[in-house]
């Protein structure tokens, strides 16, 4: 995997280009970046409102939510690796194994068969790192741009939605025990997003 910001290095209107017209980058990445927008959203309630002399504790949230960012852009050039590797490496061309396929290729340990399950399900622990910011940063926030600072909280909700129901898709072409494993980690970071937000 190379560790470049190629999408994020990208201008948006190329980055729609390609989502609705190329294989690859396809949804998983279109989260990735889309929950680093809900992470900007939150940067800029903190930045805003702390003004020329943050405290402490706004340049504290704003360094970790840099480092969500950072991940998150990362996440985004894989992911679009990572799918176009599995399907070169399966054989698929342009396509996906449909789900529920009986072939050997949906019982698989191969590195690119995991590969497309991690890394959105890494990136959906990044979408909850973030997450959890969000609580502190409200307090660091003006009244005025609490409004921004929610709406990047949804954003990551639905971002780590999106990666958790790509790993969903792509449970299939693993064998039975990795599908539990992931299957019980996913679950998990829902159940803690959802609460989350419902506390928002």
């Amino acid at each position: 995997m190379t560790h470049t910001r190629q999408l994020m290095d990208r201008s948006l209107a190329a980055f729609r280009h390609d989502l609705a017209n190329r294989p690859t980058p396809g949804c998983g990445a279109a989260a990735a970046v889309a929950a680093d927008f809900g992470l900007a959203l939150i940067e800029k309630g903190i930045a805003i409102s702390a003004g020329d002399n943050p405290s402490p504790e706004s340049v504290s949230l704003a360094h970790q939510l840099e480092k969500c960012s950072g991940r998150l852009s990362t996440f985004a050039d894989e992911d679009a690796e990572a799918f176009a590797a599995f399907l070169k490496s399966s054989g698929c061309g342009a396509s996906a194994p449909a789900a529920g396929a009986s072939d050997e290729r949906q019982s698989s340990t191969c590195p690119e068969a995991k590969l497309i399950n991690e890394v959105p399900l890494n990136a959906a622990v990044t979408c909850l790192d973030g997450m959890r910011l969000v609580e502190s940063a409200l307090l660091a926030t003006s009244p005025s741009l609490r409004s921004d600072v929610l709406a990047g909280a949804r954003m990551l909700h639905c971002s780590l939605q999106i990666l958790l129901r790509v790993v969903d898709e792509n449970l299939a072409v693993l064998d039975e025990q990795l599908q539990n494993q992931l299957r019980a980690e996913r679950n998990a970071l829902q159940d803690e997003a959802d609460q989350i937000l419902s506390g928002l």
